[in-house]
């Protein structure tokens, strides 16, 4: 189901600029499907949203309190649900529901959420506006361009500028598709009615007038024009204004009507209907719009659809929405619009060339942009554009070790019979030994190398080296448009069809977490990878996403088309952030297309290498993937698969991981034998810390524990700020430390001490509130078994 939000124009009363564009925009769309749209509006004297019974009322109403009772149809925004589509084609600044608060609402519930930007002039000529225009517009977008899934732009320039704006303020970019706007009237003067500008307009009869559209504010710059239009020799020359009086236009307005020949050649409408606009622009000599930019310039493509000689400033989108078709100069060069001016009136074959340019001008009709708007709308909405259902059959690997890469490569020939192609990125000195690999196992091999992928420098950041290379290396034309990714690490372990990760057009993805939030296992000292998924989660968390994590160290499905389009949206430069790929893809990619995606629980021995590393919160479900770490299969190293092999003994592995992960957990679970498990808790309100440490626990890291955080009470919002962790010697020397933030895990990570006694544990808290808070207890450790 589709959604516009249609109430500021309707709030408004207005019918030009952005409200011509939302009620003719909104109108067809709603025609094109009534049945699967809803045009919606906030009511603010009844506190919520209502839908319009009639689509057409939002051309023909001219205000909310035109539209009565009988009219309105009782609407919750509960009614969304995952999938649906949330349209704000409107000037949201002025919206009395807060943007950013409704956003969160919505994709909480799976909604897409999809924004028209008209353009973002505020932000590059705040000269032009007062101060609480400022404050709201910025407060609108930068909700736009934090929660936005698309943004639909009005021509590439504002695009490129909202892309820019995005990256300045968040570091990332927006996904933005351009559509073009309509120019036809909704009720046009037709033949058998006559033609109204002689008795509408007398004052003009016998007068060559120019004719400029638009509200009268410093941007559209109505005084350069003026003086322009003073220095004419030409005595049937004429002016007309069209446009209601803005912001910061008494001064302009003043030169306007005080004009000496003011009523006479120079006239100003505030207000005109589409009847009395459309034979302005058939009658007028030219259309002049002197804009300092423009977003779109709406009044331009009009005037051109109607065969008006054109003049703009070669600022902003006018040149690109014109196509050719108008005549430019340079903005805010009087000298050079009062030039061409000068030779409009004066060179009847300049004008005549001018003329017949205009008149081949070809217009998009409102009822053509409306069905490209709602095959873009449609097309987000499907994913029928990303082809989930092209046939996985390639795999896709960054490989840099031609040992492990053999190993991978024997493991998928022998267990994913639906792959027969492959493509390899690798560092260019190992080209020659990764080719030979791959030549050996697969006949259809791309092996690239990461100089000539990446195109410069690599990050010296592990984590961000990899988030980069593999964006640029899913752009590549070598990779199919559904693959399986991988790393050379990733062992096949038992025979799979393509089900298990394709079914038609439905993705599997395979998770290993269910809130990255929860992430801790490098702590203290965080590994580049640790740092990857914290970056991740904070990532989807600021834009409104799920934070599943996906990081599975085992093959997953991507689509190209659509991986590009979400690491475009947020791995900007190769200089740039640290991230988790796996998991940023795929919550975002599950949000944008819950019908194509789904998640199970991942399959995958020796993730983590070995289960006392970090608490693993799922057990992989019938494994299918081996982690390959070489250290697992050396006894010295005591080796969880020593003396089995790396490309067999399935059954073997997984009993061994799963005793591995019971002698991990066993200070946790409940009855561990003659320890009592006990429970390690940390209470957090806004007064005090609270310890509850019941029981023993186990000597030796491999038991790592948790500490429970219980933040807030009575269900108030949680407490946030930084806690620090200590474990001590009797006597006061540490043993271990900690610190996070409150507020972001649930969670600390506690690794015991490695010899059996009585120690230390204290908690300091420095809450954002001011509050410094702290807590003891004391941890008896015992000694445990040691593992066989």
């Amino acid at each position: 189901m589709l959604y516009i939000d249609v109430g500021n124009t309707l709030r408004s009363g207005l019918r030009t600029g952005i409200q011509r564009v939302v009620r003719s925009l909104s109108y067809e769309l709603a025609a094109a499907s009534p049945a699967e749209t809803r045009l919606i509006a906030f009511d603010v004297s009844a506190n919520r949203y209502f839908a319009l019974a009639d689509p057409t009322l939002v051309r023909s109403a001219d205000s909310l309190a035109d539209i009565g009772r009988e009219a309105r149809v009782c609407f919750d925004l509960d009614t969304l649900v995952q999938g649906d589509i949330f349209f704000e084609p409107d000037a949201s600044w002025t919206e009395p529901v807060n943007r950013g608060a409704l956003f969160r609402l919505l994709k909480s519930r799976g909604v897409i959420l999809v924004v028209l930007n008209h353009d973002i002039i505020p932000f590059l000529l705040p000269q032009f506006f007062p101060g609480n225009t400022l404050s709201s517009f910025s407060e609108a977008i930068a909700d736009h361009i934090q929660y936005a899934d698309y943004v639909l732009a009005t021509s590439a320039r504002v695009a490129r500028d909202l892309g820019a704006l995005s990256q300045r303020f968040l570091g990332r970019s927006i996904t933005t598709r351009v559509i073009k706007l309509g120019a036809d009237f909704a009720a046009p003067v037709s033949a058998g009615e006559g033609d109204p500008f002689a008795t509408t307009f007398p004052e003009l009869d016998g007068l060559r007038f120019l004719l400029a559209v638009g509200t009268i504010e410093p941007r559209k710059n109505h005084a350069l024009l003026l003086q322009a239009f003073d220095r004419l020799d030409a005595k049937d020359a004429a002016l007309v204004v069209v446009g209601r009086k803005g912001w910061m236009a008494d001064e302009v307005l003043a030169l306007l009507t005080s004009h000496p020949a003011f009523g006479k050649r120079v006239f100003w409408h505030p207000v005109l209907g589409d009847s009395g606009l459309l034979a302005l622009y058939r009658h007028a000599y030219a259309s002049v719009q002197a804009s300092q930019y423009e977003g779109y310039g709406l009044p331009v493509v009009e005037a051109l659809s109607q065969g008006c000689v054109t003049i703009a400033s070669d600022t902003g989108s006018l040149p690109e929405v014109t196509a050719g078709h108008a005549v430019f100069f340079r903005s805010g060069d009087g000298e050079a619009l009062h030039a061409i001016l000068d030779r409009l009136y004066g060179d009847p074959d300049y004008y005549a060339g001018l003329k017949a340019s205009a008149r081949s001008f070809r217009p998009t009709p409102w009822r053509e942009a409306g069905r490209s708007v709602a095959a873009a709308l449609a097309d987000i909405a499907s994913g029928a554009s990303h082809d989930f259902g092209a046939p996985l059959r390639q795999m896709v690997f960054l490989s840099v070790h031609p040992e492990r890469l053999d190993l991978a490569l024997q493991a998928a020939r022998a267990n994913l019979g639906f792959i027969d192609r492959i493509a390899v990125l690798t560092k260019p000195s190992a080209h020659e030994a990764i080719t030979a690999v791959a030549a050996r196992h697969f006949s259809q091999a791309h092996i690239l190398t990461d100089d000539v992928v990446a195109g410069g420098e690599l990050p010296a950041d592990h984590q961000a080296r990899n988030t980069w290379l593999r964006k640029r290396l899913y752009r590549q034309d070598a990779i199919e448009t559904n693959f399986l990714a991988a790393d050379e690490d990733s062992l096949a372990l038992r025979p799979l069809a393509r089900g298990y990760y394709q079914e038609g057009s439905l993705h599997t993805a395979y998770s290993f977490q269910d809130d990255m939030a929860t992430w801790l296992a490098g702590s203290p000292t965080t590994t580049s990878f640790d740092r990857g998924m914290r970056n991740a989660w904070k990532l989807l968390a600021e834009a409104a996403y799920p934070a599943r994590a996906y990081a599975s160290h085992m093959p997953q499905i991507v689509n190209k088309s659509l991986a590009n389009e979400i690491f475009d949206r947020f791995v900007i430069g190769p200089d740039g952030t640290a991230y988790d790929e796996w998991s940023l893809y795929f919550n975002v990619a599950q949000q944008l297309y819950p019908r194509h995606f789904a998640t199970k629980p991942y399959g995958t021995l020796g993730w983590p290498m070995c289960p006392g590393d970090w608490l693993p919160e799922i057990e992989p479900v019938q494994p299918a993937f081996e982690n390959y770490y070489p250290q697992n299969y050396e006894p010295a190293e005591r080796g969880m698969f020593a003396g089995l092999k790396p490309l067999g003994d399935l059954e073997a592995k997984t009993s061994r991981s799963r005793a591995a992960l019971m002698e991990a957990h066993r200070a946790e679970l409940k009855g561990g034998g003659v320890h009592s498990p006990g429970l390690l808790a940390l209470i957090v309100t806004p007064e005090a810390l609270k310890f509850v440490g019941t029981g023993t626990i186990l000597a030796g890291k491999r038991n790592v524990r948790r500490v429970l955080l219980v933040n807030g009470s009575s269900g108030v919002t949680p407490v946030t700020g930084r806690l620090d962790m200590f474990v001590t010697e009797p006597r006061g020397g540490p043993v271990w430390g900690e610190s996070v933030r409150l507020g972001e895990i649930c969670w600390i990570p506690l690794l015991p001490p490695e010899k059996p006694g009585l120690y230390a544990i204290r908690f300091f808290a420095a809450l954002d509130s001011g509050a410094r808070l702290e807590a003891r207890g004391l941890l008896t450790v015992v000694a445990g078994e040691e593992r066989q």
